[in-house]
This record gives structure tokens, sequence and C-alpha cells, in this order.
């Protein structure tokens, strides 16, 4: 049978609601509510038969197609949180929720407890989009999106999805494993939460989208990501070259430690280490940023990371996080730490050595670095 569903309001028409419609709680400012602004319409979904509410709990992930986007969808008693590319544009991802409304099966009796679909609708000023979730065959849910737009140059998209149940338990890192607990950094600060990880909300994905704009903004170049454990990881930075103060060199000699006047030409970064710990004499850094839940303590023996250690890890990892842990939720403990690890090298006789302390603070090492304003740092 097809039911022809007003989303969300024919779709009540159609098949009896359990519960009264709760009032969305957004994420993200492109949550907020427009009523009337962008009009409804309508869609055609089959009917479904019922299910107990059970059916559509966890999380559940949607590839990227030619014809659909790619979606996570976490569903907690009638909670629902979708993280895709953001609707406003970009390339990132955001995340929307609300409280879904459970609809049960055509003709059910009135102590009939199983549910036909979970449907919820989010959106603003610009776009509105309505979620449809449907028990599907072989464990699976269907997804029905529509996404339409205020803007006449934008065009509407119907998409119908397939989603699976993600078992995080199941899946394996792809990456090799940061060490855990790390080793003793110079200096260390957590992230304010609303910077860059939401502990609870957020994929991994979402951070490390956040961590890879702030690292493009100071041209970094490359970056090394680790995994910690099955549900988190690390991004080290290039090596720096800083003054005693922490400000970055100016220009080419930020990044490659040369003097001025030789030009550096890298065969891969193997050669990059060696030129850089045999550069000229002076004071460097390296940033890493632990997203884990995990407790952080510090090594057994308490050592810093000495700098043949950097030079694995620099010169180790992968560039991107793997698709598998993007769609992994950061845990409710969950927390991103910058860790800042210095070296100095004091003349052209002496190798690179750890800076156990230093003069300035992991708040304004960021903040010189160009990270982040102290503002964002301190909120």
């Amino acid at each position: 049978m097809i039911a022809s569903v007003l989303l969300l309001a024919v779709l009540a028409a159609a098949q009896r609601p359990v519960t009264k419609r709760p009032v969305a709680r957004p994420v993200d400012p492109r949550t907020v509510a427009a009523p009337g602004v962008v009009p409804p319409v309508v869609v055609q979904t089959p009917a479904a038969q019922g299910a107990h509410l059970s059916t559509f709990q966890g999380t559940w992930l949607g590839p990227g197609t030619d014809s659909t986007a790619r979606r996570m969808i976490r569903v907690d008693g009638l909670h629902i949180r979708v993280s895709e590319s953001c609707l406003a544009g970009g390339d990132v991802e955001c995340n929307y929720e609300g409280d879904a409304v459970a609809y049960r099966p055509l003709g059910a009796a009135p102590n009939d407890s199983t549910i036909s679909a979970l449907g919820v609708e989010y959106g603003d000023a610009r776009w509105r989009q309505s979620l449809i979730l449907r028990p599907s065959e072989q464990g699976r849910l269907d997804a029905f999106v529509y996404t339409r737009y205020a803007e006449a140059e934008r065009r509407n998209a119907y998409e119908h999805q397939s989603l699976t149940r993600v078992a995080f338990q199941t899946i394996p890192a792809t990456i090799p494993q940061f060490p855990w607990p790390p080793p003793r950094a110079t200096v260390t600060l957590r992230l304010p939460d609303s910077l860059v990880a939401i502990p609870g909300q957020d994929s991994l994905g979402t951070v490390f989208d956040r961590l890879r704009m702030a690292l493009k903004r100071v041209d970094v170049g490359w970056w090394s990501v680790y995994a910690i454990g099955p549900n988190g990881f690390a991004v080290v930075t290039r090596m720096e070259a800083i003054d005693a103060d922490g400000r970055p060199k100016p220009g080419a000699a930020r990044w490659s430690g040369l003097s001025a006047q030789e030009t550096p030409r890298f065969s891969g970064i193997g050669d990059y280490l060696k030129a850089l710990f045999s550069a000229r004499p002076g004071f460097y850094r390296v940033i890493v940023f632990a997203v884990t839940d995990r407790p952080s303590g510090q090594t057994a023996d308490g050592h810093g990371l000495r700098p043949r250690e950097a030079e694995i890890l620099v010169a180790g990892g992968s560039d991107q996080l793997p698709a598998a842990m993007r769609a992994i939720p950061l845990e409710t403990d969950g927390r991103c730490i910058a860790l800042i690890y210095e070296f100095e090298r004091p003349s052209e006789s002496d190798s690179a050595r750890f800076v156990p302390r230093a003069e300035i603070g992991a708040l304004q090492h960021l903040m010189l670095a160009g990270l982040w304003t102290e503002e964002q740092l301190r909120k």
C-alpha cells in the first residue's frame, strides 16, 4: 500500500501518532524552527508493518552515492540526531536533532504498541529537512529524506536511503595507534567543548573537520592522524620553528627550520625530518590534538617526547580519519586535549632536546600559532 504523506502533517492523518509531537531541540543555529517559511510538500512513502521501538534504536549509517548524501543517524528513544554535510553550505559536517513523532500501523488496535515509522523535521528560514525512518528487511532501516529550500535557485531534494546499523565495538582501527597515556608534554590544555568537540553530541568526523579547518588557517601543510583505542584519535602537527617566546618564525622558516638563504627541496618527509634536526639552532614545537574519553595521565617512566619519537610521529600516521572512525560518536566523557611538545637545539654542535617546562602556557602557544583567539580558548 502507498500512503501519501504530507511531511509531517499529512502523516499524522494517514497513520495514528503514538504521542504528541514534542518541541524540537536544535543543536546548531541552523536548526532554529521557522514555521511557514518553507512550504510543506507531499511525498509518497510505502506504509510499513509495525515494529517495537527498540528496532529503531542505535546508530545508523547511510552511504553517500550519486543520489544520496552520506549521513549518520542516531536514535535514542524518540530523540533523533542527524550528522551530514551542512545544508547551509560548506565542506564540514553539521549536527541536527529533534524529538520524533512515532506512528502506529494503519488500522492498528488501540492497545497495539508497535510503531510503523518515526518522523522528525528541522530547519531554518533558508531550508527545512523532513526525515522518516521505517523498518526494512534484514535488520536495516529505510530513510526517506526530503530537503526543501526557500531560495528558488536551489532545487529541492528527495532521497531514499538504506541505513545499516553501526556496531562500533567491531570497527578495527585502520591507522596506527598513538601512545596512550601520552609522553609527558611541555604544557597541555583541555580545549573548550564549544570550540572543537561537544561530548555526547559530535561524531569523531565532526571533531576532525573542525581541527582540520583550524590547521588549514595557519597553512600547516600536512599532519599525521593516529587512533587512540577504538573510539578516539590524535592529530600530530608538522614541526614548527619558533622564537623563545613561542612566536612562529616568519615566512618559510616557520615550517622548514632552514636559513633564509637555503631553498627547502625535500623528496619526502624523511628528508624533511633529517633537515629539521640538523637545522639552525633554535626552538621548535609539535602540537598534538588528542580526542578521547580515556584518562590522560602520563607514560610509566614520565619522560617527555624524545626528538626521535617526534620524528616517527610526524612521519607516520595518516592524513585523514578513516570513514569507519568518522561515524563513531564522541562519548560524554570525551574531550580534545592540546599537548605542546617544545624542543631546543642550543648550538650547531648540539642535538635537539625536549624542553620539559616552557616560559609560556599552552593557551599562549595556541594563540601565537594562530589557531584560535584568546577569547575562543577561554570560553
